[in-house]
């Protein structure tokens, strides 16, 4: 009971009162699973970038952070080839994709290519934007619920093999 007054609370806040550049709803019918979508900041290699996340809140909630996992693939030390990620908060999501914690990557060879080959890294991190965050926005929609679902299990699949010819080792989020 206290969960779902919770999230209620919390989503209602959310669409009240949201964070530049981000935007959080429930995904039909479902209270513990929301979709996400997060805008990438200025100046950094995904300005312009509309990253879809998916969170799903545990039975333990708020005594247990929700999971997050970008659906929208993205080049970054810190999130690996499933879009998993280590972090609770949308906001720090965002923070994290702005400034990356080069102590603790769960890509380690993203992680020596930003720095040690920086330029490199931000050509490749803008290229990943492009390719798969930067959306035809026509009408206002940037993207629906319906289409990153469908595309969740081809893009892993895609994920993967593009990551065996750009020779990026899978990683897990620990």
């Amino acid at each position: 009971m206290q969960r779902t007054s919770r999230l209620k609370r919390e989503l209602q806040l959310l669409s009240m009162e949201p964070s530049p550049g981000i935007t959080c709803w429930q995904t039909e019918g479902k209270m513990d699973e929301l979709r996400a979508q997060i805008v990438g900041g200025a100046e950094t290699p995904f300005e312009g970038g509309v990253f879809s996340l998916e969170i799903v809140v545990p039975d333990r909630y708020p005594f247990e952070p929700p999971k997050m996992r970008f659906l929208t693939p993205i080049y970054h030390p810190n999130i690996d080839n499933n879009g998993r990620i280590c972090h609770d908060a949308l906001t720090s999501i965002q923070l994290l994709m702005a400034e990356p914690n080069l102590d603790d990557p769960l890509m380690a060879d993203i992680s020596s290519e930003l720095k040690y080959s920086k330029q490199v890294y931000l050509e490749k991190a803008k290229r990943w934007t492009e390719k798969h965050a930067v959306q035809n926005n026509k009408g206002g929609v940037v993207e629906t619920v319906d289409s990153v679902e469908a595309r969740v299990q081809p893009s892993a699949l895609k994920r993967e093999a593009r990551d065996k010819t750009e020779e990026h080792p899978k990683r897990t989020c620990q």
